[in-house]
C-alpha cells in the first residue's frame, strides 16, 4: 500500500519563487511520487522452564519502520530509495536476564556504517533500497532494476536480506519470469549468527561470547536465480513457483518448488527445497579451513554461546559435521471460507545430509507452529544453511494444523498446534530444555499457540499470539505488536 505525494503548480510556483531553479526542478521531480510507510512497535516476554537450575527469562520490546519511496515514471524510467531504522530485537537477548536496558543510546545507540558487536545488528539506521529500474512496454510486462534491493525471492527473507546487482521480470498471461544476478548480498540470519558467534581459532570454533566483526560483512560470492510463478486464476486451478539457483563457492545448485491445486476455497499443496553445497574459498576461508567440501558456512556461532546459550557443544564442526547437501518438503492442505474461517494441516520432512536447504531459516516454506522457529533473536533454527539444520546428520518432522475463526469483521482468533521431532539439533539456552535432550540432538515437542489479530482501522493493526512447548523443549513466548501501514 502506497500514497503518491502530489503538490499543485501553484504550490510549485510559489516554493521556486523562494528557491532556486534546481530546487524547482527538484520539487517538480517530486509530483506523483509514491511512498509506502510500514512501523511496528513489538513487546516479547520469554521464559524458560527447563530442568536447569536458572530460568532463561527475559523481554524486549522492538521498533522497526520502513520508509520507501518510488518517482513518477519518466518515459519508463523510475528511481527508488527506501530507509530503514531498527531499535531493539524481537527477543531477549540474554540468556538468563532482561537485556532491554541497552536498546537506548550508549552501547545500544543507532548507527551507520559499519561497527562492531551486537548493537550494530540489532540497532541500526540507513539506507534499505537504492535502485534504478526500466519498464520496456506501456503495461510493464517487461522491467528491470539494477542497485540495491531487497533480496524477494521463497527462499530468503524479503523484508531483511538484501543484494547490490540486477533484476528482471517479464510477463506473459498469468505468469512471470524472473532472473536476477548480484555481485554483493547479505542474509540478516547470518550477520546475527557471526556477529553473535566469533570465529577466531583454525578449526572454526571458539567461545563466541565476545561480538564478531563479521557480522557487519556482506557475501561477495556472486548469487544467481531464475525463477517462474503462475498464482491461481481466481483462486481456482493450478497455482506453482519454481526457483534455480547458484552461489559461487557456496552452493553447487539449488532448487526450490512449491506447487499447489486450487478449487472453491480448497488447496492442496507440496513443496520441496534442495540444495547442494559446494567448496567454499571465500573470503572467509583462511578461518572456515579453505577447501572442505560441504557447508563451510553452517552453523556459525551456535557453539558454546555465552549470550545465545546453547544445549549441545560442536567444538570439531569443521572435521566432520559439514553437511554436503540438505533436503527439505512439506505437504499441506487447506481450506478458507472469506469472512469465516479458514483451517490448514500439514507436514514437513527432510531428506539428505541435512535439512537447512535455505538462506532464511522459513522463506516462504511451511513449517509448521511459531515458537520453535522463532524461539532466538536470530534465525538459528529452522531451515536455514546457517543454522541448526545445517549440520551433516540433521533431520527434522513437523506435523501441524492451524485454525483461524474471523469472530468480527475486525477480529480474528487462531490457534497453531505443532508437534516436532526428530534429529533436528534444536538449539537455545539450556534453561529452554530438559536434561535428557542436552546430551543429544533429538528434541521432540508439543506447540500449542492461541493468537488474535484485531484491526484497530483501515492504518493500525493490533497482533498477539502466546505460545507454550511441552516435551524436550519448555518455554513460554507472549508477544503483542502493533503495526501501521499505508
Amino acid at each position: 500500500m502506497s500514497r503518491t505525494f502530489k503538490l499543485s503548480l501553484a504550490a510549485l510556483t510559489a516554493l521556486g519563487a523562494l528557491s532556486s531553479a534546481n530546487a524547482m526542478s527538484f520539487l517538480e521531480a517530486l509530483e506523483g511520487t509514491s511512498i509506502s510507510n510500514t512501523t511496528f512497535v513489538r513487546y516479547t516476554e520469554k521464559t524458560g522452564l527447563g530442568s536447569a537450575a536458572d530460568r532463561a527469562s527475559g523481554s524486549r520490546f522492538q521498533v522497526k519502520s520502513y520508509l520507501n519511496f518510488l518517482t513518477q515514471d519518466f518515459e519508463g524510467y523510475q528511481a527508488g530509495f527506501g530507509l530503514y531504522y531498527n531499535q531493539g530485537s524481537g527477543m531477549p537477548l540474554s540468556a538468563s536476564s532482561n537485556s532491554a536496558h541497552g536498546d537506548l543510546l550508549g552501547s545500544g545507540g543507532s548507527h551507520l556504517g559499519n561497527g562492531g558487536g551486537i548493537a550494530d545488528n540489532l540497532n541500526m539506521f540507513g539506507v534499505s533500497e537504492a535502485f534504478l529500474s526500466k519498464k520496456f512496454d506501456e503495461d510493464g510486462k517487461y522491467s528491470a532494476k539494477v542497485g540495491m534491493m531487497f533480496l524477494k525471492t521463497p527462499f530468503t527473507d524479503g523484508t531483511m536480506d538484501r543484494a547490490v546487482g540486477a533484476s528482471t521480470a517479464f510477463k506473459f498471461g498469468n505468469t512471470t519470469l524472473k532472473a536476477a544476478a548480484y555481485d554483493t548480498w547479505s542474509s540478516m540470519d547470518w550477520s546475527f549468527m557471526q556477529t553473535l558467534g566469533g570465529y577466531t581459532a583454525a578449526d572454526g570454533y571458539t567461545n563466541n561470547a565476545t561480538p564478531n566483526s563479521y557480522g557487519n560483512n556482506s557475501f561477495k560470492n556472486n548469487l544467481f536465480y531464475v525463477g517462474v510463478e503462475k498464482p491461481a486464476v481466481e483462486g481456482n486451478g493450478l497455482d506453482y513457483k519454481l526457483y534455480l539457483s547458484h552461489i559461487s563457492r557456496m552452493v553447487d545448485a539449488a532448487a526450490y518448488l512449491d506447487l499447489g491445486y486450487n478449487a472453491s476455497g480448497f488447496r492442496i499443496g507440496a513443496q520441496v527445497a534442495y540444495t547442494q553445497f559446494g567448496k567454499y574459498s571465500g573470503e572467509y576461508g583462511s578461518i572456515n579451513n579453505a577447501g572442505l567440501t560441504g557447508n563451510a558456512l553452517a552453523y556459525n556461532g551456535l557453539g558454546g554461546a555465552t549470550n545465545v546459550g546453547n544445549h549441545k557443544t560442536d567444538a570439531g564442526l569443521f572435521n566432520n559435521g559439514l553437511a554436503k547437501n540438505a533436503g527439505l518438503y512439506n505437504i499441506q492442505a487447506s481450506y478458507a471460507s472469506k469472512g469465516s474461517f479458514m483451517l490448514k494441516a500439514g507436514f514437513t520432512g527432510s531428506f539428505g545430509d541435512s535439512y537447512g536447504a535455505l538462506i532464511d531459516n522459513q522463506g516462504e516454506f511451511n513449517l509448521g507452529g511459531m515458537v520453535w522457529h522463532n524461539m532466538l533473536i536470530y534465525g538459528g533454527n529452522g531451515a536455514s544453511m546457517f543454522g541448526s539444520g545445517g549440520k551433516n546428520g540433521t533431520n527434522l518432522m513437523v506435523g501441524y494444523a492451524k485454525f483461524v475463526l474471523d469472530a468480527t469483521e475486525k477480529l480474528k482468533l487462531g490457534i497453531d498446534v505443532a508437534y516436532v521431532g526428530g534429529a533436528n539439533n534444536i538449539h537455545g539456552n539450556e534453561n529452554n530444555f530438559t536434561l535428557s535432550s542436552l546430551s543429544n540432538k533429538n528434541t521432540n515437542f508439543v506447540e500449542i499457540t492461541p493468537s488474535l489479530v484485531y484491526k484497530l482501522n483501515d492504518r493500525f493493526t493490533f497482533t498477539s499470539w502466546y505460545g507454550q512447548t511441552v516435551g524436550d523443549m519448555k518455554l513460554h513466548i507472549a508477544r503483542a505488536e502493533v503495526k501501521f501501514a499505508f
